[in-house]
């Protein structure tokens, strides 16, 4: 076990302090814990320890701190910084004075201020070492193992002695608490109502609406329904403030989701102050969402609620919180978001543990080769070092090969005013091959040269053990890391059934398109401008009527196919037209254009504009080539960029500054670049296919690095970088982008179909379809996957049964006779 305790995913460990220890081991090192010399002696006898150290008050009585008692079991040349998941205001936490005690400090083996929570003692701390992180990497797992034992054998007798449960008294809140929570609340109600009057939309359809009106409404009623949910979010969000400034910071309840040991201010938000709005996957026409609940009876949700209501009340927002209960309306559309989380735990979870197998079958024959290059069984170069720098996850410091820190303070004991110069620092950094950027922080602590030589020595070892080991399996690790967050997206929801913040459908359905089909299903722009565009509000609206593809359907009222007569009978929106800037003569030519293709004559007769296709009477399916010809003009572009179905502006914080930002529903990227007042250098799409044909192959690698790194990112989950660019390169290595899959009936399609062996393909899927082809085409297997191995009884070729030995056995074996 000692060998596995750092997770390769995220180089963090996956064994130390959770739940009840975690609130422990916090209750003993915050400020006002003080210990009588039985107290501290029975604390400290659970670890095997049996002298005490000098108290921290003598008088009027001996009292020890929890402090002292935890530095008991640190190493004494323990150096360590961090910031406590309790902290107040963490982002400004940055020495010891941090309110809360949130900033942790440990000097040669003293823990000096701070408390211990799930970010220093936990497992899988997201973007920071935890302690247990620094003790396995800098003294080894035994130590680590010792260190862990004892805290929490000290930890679990506390937690008896404490009694930490939650009493009925501490979910209460003052009089003022409800009040701002009842004022958030109808302040919110005054919003809602306030955009469903501001965009009143006619439900009732009747024979005579045409398509684009049907659509017209779903799209504004999609539009309401996802202004409304917003609102309510931002004001929810609001509810938790209040509950983080009024509960009592003691109570067991309240230490339990600041230390992160169980459950979040969120969760108690919805226990004491208001469980909030209830999420539900919807269907809003063809477009399938995640929203508030529709279906059920006709017009309304419940039959508690008039037809037509679109209040929060009646469309899913629970007001009541755990404590003050739920009423009858309220407990159903809960039991409506739980029954889907419910349903989605349970069939997602195949979803993912298919994802897993797939991945892990297409990578299973990707290791480290003997010159750090990275291959698959066929001996071809996947990438010349693995992540860019061939450095393993498990072994860095926050992403870095050594603790910089901690070497310096290990040599240079003590205060000087001069030291070895930089330039003396840069060239022995130059002869060591080691990076010139460590120049300035060894220069800042101005070591002797005897001092600067054994600092270099122990950095060279560092970077050297911090290298991945050859013949590394690189790619089922590759493949368990990435894989494995998906069932955690998944179960997610299980855990936070109905909160709007987790849409997991969105993570998993976007992993699997992009790795699996390398297919984007709703692409989509962000367009940044140049500083002199970005000046004038019209110059924006300008450019925004540029963006947006208008087509003839667009900018119509209605439009009428005349089977009898042969006829397309057009009425303009002259609202639209003027909106858009587009003149009537120019709308006319391009229809009068496109109907010339097709022999058709153009009339204008009152509003109405008739085109008269009697061509199509000629055909050998009139009526059938009538419509496609009508649908052909009615598609005809008129204005903006091709693809472009919307397009609305952000702001957003770049350096410190303000700027607008464009996003689109749609992409084409060829034609936004061309235009004008576009940022070419950054601006993007989501579409790595479209950026493969624009930009080339390495800007589409980088294209789908970005896209797995920000679903994992939005996800609040964290993979290392370097399993993820192993992905994004094998899709790309071959010059084009290749998904990651095995098509049925044996039609070559993707990386797994193309660069695999006959055997490979049969153990993974479709095995009759490859058999019969193989068979047929009299394909050879070699065997030099580990799968083929292992079918055919031989050890696999990967790690350690991928070494071999020669050796000169007809110039030895007279020495070894003669030796006997």
């Amino acid at each position: 076990m000692k060998y596995n305790m750092l997770s390769p995913r995220t180089g963090g460990s996956i064994i130390g302090a959770r739940q009840d220890f975690v609130t422990a081991l916090y209750m003993i090192t915050k400020k006002d814990s003080l210990f009588d010399k039985n107290e501290a002696t029975r604390i400290l006898s659970r670890a095997g320890i049996t002298q005490l150290p000098e108290p921290a008050i003598k008088r009027p009585r001996r009292l020890w701190t929890g402090k002292q008692l935890i530095s008991m079991l640190l190493p004494e040349d323990l150096n360590f910084e961090s910031i406590a998941k309790s902290a107040v205001k963490a982002s400004e936490c940055k020495d010891p004075s941090c309110p809360g005690d949130g900033y942790v400090l440990i000097r040669e083996g003293k823990l000096l201020s701070g408390v211990l929570d799930d970010n220093i003692v936990g497992t899988l701390v997201k973007g920071r070492l935890t302690l247990i992180d620094v003790l396995i990497r800098d003294y080894g797992e035994d130590v680590a193992i010792e260190f862990l034992n004892k805290l929490l054998k000290i930890a679990s007798k506390e937690v008896l002695l404490y009694g930490i449960t939650n009493s009925p008294k501490e979910l209460m809140i003052p009089e003022e608490a409800k009040r701002e929570i009842e004022e958030i609340y109808s302040n919110m109600k005054e919003e809602v109502t306030r955009l469903i009057r501001s965009r009143p939309i006619t439900r009732k359809i009747t024979i005579y609406r045409t398509k684009e009106e049907l659509l017209r409404i779903m799209r504004e009623e999609q539009m309401l329904e996802f202004d409304i949910v917003q609102t309510m979010d931002s004001f929810w969000s609001k509810v938790s403030s209040v509950i983080s400034k009024y509960i009592d910071p003691k109570s067991n309840v309240s230490i339990m989701a600041k230390t992160g040991a169980r459950g979040s201010m969120a969760n108690l938000a919805q226990i004491i102050g208001q469980v909030g709005q209830q999420k539900v996957k919807t269907r809003i026409g063809f477009v399938l969402t995640s929203g508030r609940p529709r279906k059920g009876y006709k017009d309304r949700v419940l039959s508690y609620f008039q037809r037509g209501d679109l209040s929060p009340e009646a469309r899913g927002f629970v007001k009541n919180s755990y404590v003050s209960g739920l009423n009858p309306a309220e407990f159903i559309f809960h039991a409506m978001s739980s029954r889907e989380s419910l349903i989605d735990k349970g069939r997602r979870t195949e979803d993912s543990g298919y994802f897993y197998r797939r991945v892990a079958n297409s990578l299973k024959d990707v290791y480290v080769s003997y010159d750090e290059t990275v291959r698959d069984s066929m001996g071809h170069i996947i990438q010349f070092k693995f992540g860019g720098d061939g450095y393993d996850p498990t072994k860095l410091f926050r992403n870095e090969p050594v603790n910089l820190e901690r070497i310096i303070r290990k040599y240079v004991k003590e205060e000087r005013k001069r030291g070895v110069s930089k330039d003396k620092i840069e060239e022995l950094l130059r002869e060591a091959d080691l990076p010139l950027s460590l120049a300035d922080a060894i220069h800042g602590a101005r070591p002797k040269e005897s001092e600067l030589k054994e600092i270099i020595a122990e950095l060279k070892e560092g970077f050297e053990r911090a290298k991945v080991e050859v013949l590394t399996p690189i790619g089922l690790i590759s493949a368990q890391s990435i894989a494995e967050p998906t069932t955690q997206m998944v179960l997610r929801t299980f855990h936070a059934p109905g909160l709007l913040a987790m849409d997991v459908t969105h993570g998993v359905e976007r992993f699997k398109e992009l790795v699996f089909y390398a297919s984007t299903s709703t692409p989509t722009m962000k367009i940044y401008l140049r500083p002199k565009c970005q000046e004038d509000i019209s110059n924006l609206r300008k450019i925004l009527r540029n963006l947006k593809e208008l087509r003839v359907r667009d900018l119509i009222e209605e439009y009428a196919i005349d089977n009898f007569n042969y006829r397309l009978t057009i009425k303009p929106d002259k609202r639209a037209l003027e909106n858009n800037m587009i003149p009537m003569e120019r709308f006319l030519n391009i229809i009068r254009a496109t109907a010339k293709g097709m022999k058709g004559e153009v009339e204008v007769e009152d509003d109405r504009i008739i085109v008269y296709l009697y061509e199509a009477a000629e055909r050998d399916k009139p009526l059938q080539t009538l419509r496609s010809w009508s649908y052909r003009i009615l598609d005809k572009p008129v204005s903006g960029v091709r693809g472009i179905k919307r397009a609305w502006v952000e702001t957003v914080e770049t350096d410190g500054r303000k700027e607008y930002v464009i996003r689109t529903s749609g992409s084409n990227l060829a034609a936004v670049l061309s235009m004008s007042c576009v940022d070419i250098a950054r601006t993007i799409t989501n579409d790595c296919k479209e950026i493969e044909r624009v930009l080339g192959i390495e800007a589409a690698r980088n294209c789908i690095f970005n896209e797995l790194a920000s679903i994992l990112e939005d996800q609040g989950l964290e993979v290392d970088r370097r399993y993820i660019s192993l992905v994004a390169d094998i899709m790309t290595y071959s010059g084009t982008i290749e998904a990651i899959r095995l098509q049925a009936a044996g039609v070559s399609s993707g990386f797994f179909s193309e660069m695999k062996t006959p055997l490979s393909k049969m153990a993974f899927e479709w095995t009759t379809h490859v058999i019969l082809n193989t068979a047929r085409r009299g394909e050879v297997n070699k065997i030099l996957g580990p799968l083929d191995a292992l079918i055919m009884g031989q050890t696999p070729p990967i790690g350690t049964g991928k070494v071999s030995v020669l050796w000169d056995f007809s110039g030895k074996a007279k020495e070894v006779l003669r030796n006997e």
